[in-house]
């Protein structure tokens, strides 16, 4: 038996520990709704499912509006030994409220189109932008409890609110026949709690006469080049979406968002591993000033090794996850069997992405996010040029082959910005493997 292996999963310092708690925490968050999930589909219609969907678009793209990556933010600043966190904290709640109400705004005057082109009304984008305000909130407090690592209290905090969610989603929809309303008010009080929660935490850090100019130009610079980045993620689900809604219909969304959603699922594993190495990665990096060459480069391979191995990992349980749901889909939920015909391309398109965010994290540390806009919009655009190539030779099934390839080409131009602002050896395979771990926690 090899205890050394023991020894690293009960040591609560260690590597292995934290990623056991972050895992077995978001399989519980994300298992807790999904149990609901086969009752929403048979509880709500396919148009409601579809609808509901596009509401959960419109929140997706508010977030990073009103948010402008101010958890990265952050990350990339909590250990510096300079920062003064009541100013850190000041000027960040002050740049997401300045831009909710630039938001807000924007949904007042743009709602008609929204409702038209996404079937979402008018309230429920208010309702919408008011949630993504709260999340911002609780968003920023979870990303404290990780940069200071108490994972217990993020482990309790976030099944906590993922049980909420799944009782009242219960509650309002089963018991008191609300439907579709009944799932946006679960989503709502769950953001309210969350948003409670982090207020009573981190508001104690906030005092205006801290708020500054130049901070609050530092979050902006820092935030903006992100923000078509953070964008472009859902506006390129959201562009989809569009494209199915008005030209396959309702139905059509609703069997390629179970397929989203199910593969969501699937990539629970990528969440918990990048939420277990970015604090530690993050902490790295701002001590790199003190560190000799040496201890730098066993740090940047210990990195490095650990994001090799997770990738290997996790492309076996992507595949593993798909042989498993064809039976399951088929038998349980014959009305959405379309939805497999979506899902390998979709979670080969995951695989590329969890590749992304390993490289691309290295840019949040180092804070040098300037070309970050520049190239989501490259990005973006590829993957919609890509739409329109594609769908009059596959049909629907070319909104899958075009993120597939955007997700490549994504990767691969992140890839090379990454290392020109540092060099990482993530293709250098040999070398990596043949480290060894004296730093593997």
């Amino acid at each position: 038996m090899n205890f050394s292996l023991v020894k690293r999963l009960i040591d609560k310092d260690s590597f292995f520990y934290k990623l056991f708690i972050y895992g077995y925490t978001d399989v519980l968050n994300k298992a807790i709704p999904f149990l609901i999930f086969p009752f929403l589909v048979n509880w709500l219609t396919k148009n409601e499912f579809g609808v509901l969907n596009n509401f959960n678009v419109i929140t997706a793209i508010a977030a990073p509006i009103i948010s402008l990556s101010t958890s990265s933010y952050l990350v990339a600043e909590f250990h510096r030994p300079e920062v003064n966190k009541k100013s850190l904290y000041s000027n960040v709640i002050f740049v997401n409220i300045i831009f909710f109400l630039f938001t807000f705004l924007l949904v007042l005057l743009f709602s008609w189109e929204v409702e038209e082109y996404f079937s979402v009304k008018i309230e429920l984008q208010i309702i919408a932008i008011i949630f993504s305000f709260l999340s911002v909130f609780s968003e920023l407090y979870f990303t404290q409890l990780r940069v200071e690592e108490k994972i217990k209290v993020f482990s309790n905090l976030s099944l906590l609110m993922a049980a909420l969610g799944a009782i009242t989603t219960f509650l309002f929809i089963y018991f008191f026949k609300m439907k579709m309303n009944g799932r946006v008010l679960s989503i709502f009080i769950v953001g309210l709690l969350g948003f409670f929660i982090a207020i009573c935490k981190i508001w104690k850090y906030f005092d205006l006469k801290l708020i500054n100019l130049l901070e609050f130009k530092n979050i902006v610079y820092f935030g903006l080049p992100l923000l078509p980045h953070n964008l472009s993620i859902w506006f390129k689900n959201g562009f989809e979406k569009l494209i199915i809604t008005k030209d396959y219909g309702l139905s059509a969304n609703a069997d390629y968002s179970f397929a989203l959603t199910l593969c969501s699922v699937f990539v629970i594993v990528s969440g918990s591993f990048y939420n277990t190495i970015s604090p530690m990665a993050a902490k790295e990096f701002s001590q790199f000033h003190k560190m000799n060459d040496n201890i730098k480069e066993r740090s940047v391979n210990n990195i490095v090794y650990k994001v090799h191995l997770f990738l290997l990992i996790f492309l076996v349980i992507l595949v593993l996850s798909y042989l498993i749901s064809i039976p399951i889909i088929s038998k349980y939920f014959p009305n959405y069997s379309a939805a497999l015909q979506f899902m390998p391309i979709l979670l080969l398109v995951n695989f590329f992405n969890s590749c992304y965010i390993a490289v691309s994290m290295i840019i949040y540390f180092t804070k040098k996010t300037k070309w970050f806009g520049l190239l989501s919009i490259s990005s973006t655009l590829v993957h919609i040029i890509l739409l329109f190539l594609l769908l009059p030779i596959f049909n629907k099934f070319g909104i899958v082959y075009a993120s597939l390839f955007s997700s490549i080409f994504t990767l691969t131009v992140f890839y090379f910005y990454s290392m020109s602002v540092f060099k990482m050896p993530w293709v250098n395979f040999g070398y990596i493997w043949n480290y060894r771990k004296s730093n593997f926690k």
